[in-house]
């Protein structure tokens, strides 16, 4: 099967983090004989903007065609506003406007690519954004689709987006969602009875990172990770809250992200942290699993998170995790033999989680080599292809 994955979130050599839940589908896809290649939809900026916003440089600078981990890219470049514009703030009360505008964008140099490879299906990621665009595709070449949801969807099937994405959606033969909740939602409350799910892959640590010491520095330390952007619903604050009133001793929370907001380490400061919190610089995707094995625990306080890609990747490498019980991941979790579920914004269920992780009676080795066998029987990229697989069939 020929297959064209459309997005506007993908990696490239100069934005390797970008995208990566496109990529890794798409590699798996290809690893069982089929032919996956992403189809990115980028906004060209004017080359005069270039010198005045960075941004402008870095979307002007992805190649028109490139080979990125083994999987083809194909670049569909046009004029419009920026893509998170769109999406969050015209799209929740004009759906079709800004639907449209994607649509007029894209679709005069998005239908020859598309003929020129000759796919069998074309899916999307992000059916707010590309619905629209290809629904059109659809319309004209007649080549069945099928849409992936990254993002939490629950909406109000009374609002226009509710009833936009309902309506646009409607001929798509598979949508996937990242977890039941969200699929159930979209099958009763919006009436897309081809809602389903499929679970994110994962990333594994390579026997070399499994292997490796830490460096000296942390050796003795009770290492607790945290891996989230710095936005609110991540809840780092939280966590720096239950993290000091847990008092673990040899306790050392790591946050990667460097420098961090000035809120965030004003906290630390006022908590009485600055030598048992640290905040580590970003770092490639491939050296993440590193510290994951480097860790005792993994913690991210976060709401709202419709899979948990990088929980997976932490009990991938045996390190047990706390997470929010509104985690799409967490009906997996089994307290106690995975890592924890506690409430969202619940600073003193997170410290007791994080005592009980570092008290004598319990056994962190056991409980990662738990969670691994969790990850290698339910989330890897291989599985989350078959799923993909199994919804294009007619």
């Amino acid at each position: 099967m020929r297959i064209a994955l459309c997005t506007q979130a993908a990696p490239w050599e100069g934005q390797p983090r970008s995208g990566l839940y496109n990529l890794r589908p798409a590699a798996a896809l290809n690893a069982l004989g089929h032919t996956c290649e992403i189809f990115v939809l980028s906004m060209s900026a004017p080359k005069v903007l270039e010198r005045f916003i960075g941004k402008a440089r870095e979307f002007n600078a992805r190649p028109d065609s490139y080979t990125y981990q083994g999987v083809g890219f194909h670049t569909i470049r046009g004029i419009l506003p920026h893509p998170n514009l769109l999406r969050w703030k015209v799209a929740p009360k004009r759906p079709s406007l800004a639907g449209n505008i994607i649509r007029r964008a894209f679709s005069r140099r998005l239908i020859p690519a598309l003929r020129n490879f000759k796919p069998d299906v074309v899916l999307l990621h992000d059916g707010v954004s590309l619905g629209r665009l290809v629904r059109h595709v659809h319309e004209i070449t007649g080549l069945p689709w099928g849409v992936i949801e990254q993002d939490a969807l629950e909406l109000d099937p009374a609002s226009p987006l509710g009833r936009d994405y309902a309506a646009t959606l409607k001929s798509a033969r598979a949508i996937w969602f990242l977890a039941e909740r969200y699929a159930k939602h979209a099958r009763q409350k919006l009436g897309l009875p081809q809602a389903r799910v499929m679970f994110n892959g994962t990333q594994f640590p390579t026997h070399r990172q499994c292997i490796t010491p830490r460096p000296q520095d942390l050796q003795g330390r009770k290492i607790i990770l945290c891996v989230g952007t710095f936005v609110p619903r991540k809840g780092h604050d939280v966590l720096v809250r239950a993290f000091a009133k847990a008092a673990i001793p040899g306790g050392l929370l790591m946050i990667v992200g460097n420098p961090p907001p000035p809120a965030l380490s004003r906290l630390v400061g006022e908590l009485g942290l600055a030598d048992r919190v640290r905040f580590i610089d970003y770092m490639a995707q491939e050296q993440l699993p590193q510290y994951m094995v480097w860790a005792d625990l993994f913690a991210l306080t976060s709401w709202d998170e419709p899979f948990g890609m990088v929980y997976t990747e932490a009990l991938a490498a045996e390190t047990p995790v706390i997470m929010c019980d509104d985690c799409g991941l967490a009906p997996f979790i089994e307290p106690g033999k995975h890592g924890w579920v506690v409430p969202v914004r619940d600073v003193e269920a997170t410290a007791a989680a994080l005592r009980q992780a570092f008290s004598p009676g319990c056994d962190l080795a056991a409980m990662g080599r738990s969670g691994k066998q969790l990850v290698q029987g339910r989330f890897t990229w291989e599985n989350s292809a078959r799923q993909l697989l199994e919804g294009l069939q007619p």
